[in-house]
């Protein structure tokens, strides 16, 4: 008897192959979303800190968003990791802030700078913008794990 077409098994196996296959597409696709929210974040996060930093360097050098209200963590200015960046110099008032810098909407991020007076010249300021998201790390006083930084330096005559 000459019979054509597949048996249980072979249609079985196949079906676990097509399976494992879906399976490693399906979290392909999660990788990649995840990696898409992180580059999205990294974006916003970035903008924030340059238009921050852009503000900063439009005033005049006495302005009180330029001052180095805490100069014990001058030595760490550029490292959120380090206990004596904190405080920080200066918060934005409104954080946590949205993507625009706003308080309305999902508020996800959190603005803050450091001064560093007379730094790498007298009457030269450091300016250190720094721009947090994601979930709280305990480590860096329980602000967002994530965070981008941008730096300048400002100077008088």
């Amino acid at each position: 008897m000459n019979q054509k077409g597949f048996t249980l098994i072979e249609v079985m196996i196949a079906i676990v192959i097509l399976s494992v296959g879906l399976l490693a597409l399906a979290q392909m696709q999660i990788f990649a979303m995840n990696g898409n929210l992180f580059a999205s974040n990294m974006t916003v996060a970035s903008t924030l800190a340059q238009d921050k930093l852009e503000e900063l360097k439009g005033v005049i050098l006495d302005d009180p968003d330029l001052m180095d209200t805490n100069p014990a963590n001058n030595g760490s200015i550029f490292d959120p990791r380090i206990a004596s960046f904190y405080p920080p110099d200066h918060e934005d008032p409104n954080n946590p802030i949205n993507e625009s810098g706003g308080t309305t909407g999902l508020r996800r991020y959190t603005r803050l700078w450091n001064i560093a007076d007379d730094t790498p010249t007298e009457r030269a300021k450091t300016v250190v913008v720094f721009v947090f998201w994601g979930s709280p790390n305990p480590a860096n006083n329980n602000l967002p794990q994530h965070y981008v930084s941008v730096s300048t330096i400002v100077g008088g005559e």
